[in-house]
């Protein structure tokens, strides 16, 4: 029988990482004393808040479908926190709720590129980026970043790497795997790139509340970039619920609707 050639295009080149995830697993399970540095999966508990209200609503029977892109309540929620942290307008309308946030990335870029695109990615990358984008049928184009930079981005190479063909540029800070968190000056002068060359900024922040060195700087508190921006999160990294499969994207109000169309073949 013949399969469709898209599930050959997703692998990308880090496809076998998840074999060493897999077999570190395996011997872990047999009993072997493993210490997992593959994916981020927390080892401290969630918050006693969150697992009570988790079970008050079970008790509830609140296990019904929820709404498309999310109850209003919980979207003028995540907008309200959004709001408060970044000092920048954000609204229900801005957000969208999605079953994690590798979903929402996955969304953002169906949504985003299509063939014949290019998506500018500073490397070293998250696994599955390579995938995503090859899932929408655009073409990866990458920046290093180099460690004498302390892995920071290298603003002359990204404009640089800019195309006709170019549709956005993707970053992720604080930085997987890398851990560099970038400034307020980098990010401004990459939204700056996105600006004068009609990009997309499309950033993923699912490691936002584990910044130390210095404080995280959201995309969305650029100003003037809300037309042009999305943020991805989750509650994953900082609330130590992965298994929870629970993020969301902040963007222009008009993605939300492309994003209803998508999300309704995808789970309902």
């Amino acid at each position: 029988m013949k399969y469709s050639a898209r599930t050959k295009r997703v692998t990308g080149r880090a496809a076998g990482a998840w074999g060493v995830h897999s077999e570190a697993v395996r011997l872990r399970e047999a009993g072997h004393d493993i210490i997992m540095l593959t994916v981020g999966d927390p080892d401290q508990a969630p918050p006693e808040k969150l697992i009570e209200a988790t079970v008050a609503a079970l008790w509830a029977h609140q296990t019904g479908y929820a709404q498309i892109i999310g109850t209003q309540q919980l979207r003028e929620l995540i907008a309200a926190r959004y709001q408060r942290r970044t000092g920048q307008p954000c609204i229900a309308d801005n957000v969208t709720v999605v079953p994690r946030a590798q979903g929402g990335l996955y969304c953002a870029l169906q949504c985003l590129a299509g063939p014949g695109d290019e998506v500018i990615v500073p490397e070293p990358i998250y696994a599955t980026y390579e995938a995503v984008i090859g899932a929408s049928g655009a073409e990866m184009v990458i920046v290093p970043l180099v460690s004498e930079r302390g892995f920071h981005p290298d603003l002359d190479a990204l404009g640089a790497a800019i195309t006709p063909r170019t549709r956005l540029i993707w970053i992720n800070s604080p930085h997987n795997p890398t851990g560099a968190v970038f400034t307020a000056e980098e990010i401004a002068a990459i939204a700056a790139l996105c600006r004068d060359h009609d990009l997309w900024l499309l950033s993923d922040e699912v490691y936002e509340d584990l910044a130390f060195a210095r404080p995280h700087v959201s995309a969305w508190s650029l100003p003037d970039m809300a037309d042009r921006t999305v943020v991805v999160s989750s509650l994953s990294k900082s609330h130590a619920v992965p298994g929870f499969r629970f993020g969301w994207i902040i963007g222009p109000p008009a993605l939300q609707g492309h994003l209803f169309n998508l999300l309704l073949c995808m789970i309902y």
